[in-house]
């Protein structure tokens, strides 16, 4: 099956941002999961790549925008918590 690894890391992204973002307390906990966030993003973005590569029907372009957002609205709010712990 085409992209099998692409899949796989997309799924651990999703595990580890869903950890790390599920008890966000901390400007710390915040950065972690900002990091979380744009690891899944880009493990997403490198599968559509993969799709499109082997012929495979793209991710909507709505998902990975959407998803993009979310990434930078996370960060924005870590930046924020890093900036409120100076």
């Amino acid at each position: 099956m085409a992209c099998e690894s692409e899949w796989s890391e997309v799924g651990a992204a999703l595990v580890g941002f869903v950890a790390a973002c599920a008890t966000v307390e901390t400007g710390i906990g915040a950065v972690a999961c900002a990091a979380a966030g744009w690891a899944y993003y880009n493990a997403v973005v490198k599968l559509d790549e993969c799709r499109k590569q082997n012929g495979l029907a793209a991710i909507d372009p709505s998902v990975i925008s959407n998803l993009y957002a979310e990434a930078q609205h996370i960060q924005q709010v870590a930046d924020n918590a890093q900036t409120a712990m100076a």
